[in-house]
């Protein structure tokens, strides 16, 4: 997956890696940088990668059963528990 923004691994504080676009007279042009961002936001900003990784690897998933539906995993039997005596 290839994310504007990451976390750089094993840096602490959390350094992050993004690519910004930006418009210059000769046509617009992708620039890299690297830092750390406001502590602020920096704790949400590395859950929401997480989350985004996390739908993306669920998405490969989900194609792949719509390419092969083969690979749907079989209904689940039900299985009645059996009843207690009631009274007595």
């Amino acid at each position: 997956m290839n994310l504007p923004i990451d976390v750089i691994p094993d840096t602490s504080p959390p350094r992050f890696r993004w690519r910004q676009t930006v418009s210059t007279p000769l046509g617009d042009r992708v620039v890299d940088h690297e830092g750390e961002l406001p502590s602020t936001v920096e704790e949400a900003v590395i859950i929401l990668i997480a989350i985004t990784k996390q739908q993306a690897q669920e998405i490969i998933g989900l194609r792949r059963i719509v390419e092969d539906p083969k690979l749907l995993p079989s209904p689940a039997q039900h299985i009645s528990s059996p009843r207690r005596a009631r009274g007595k």
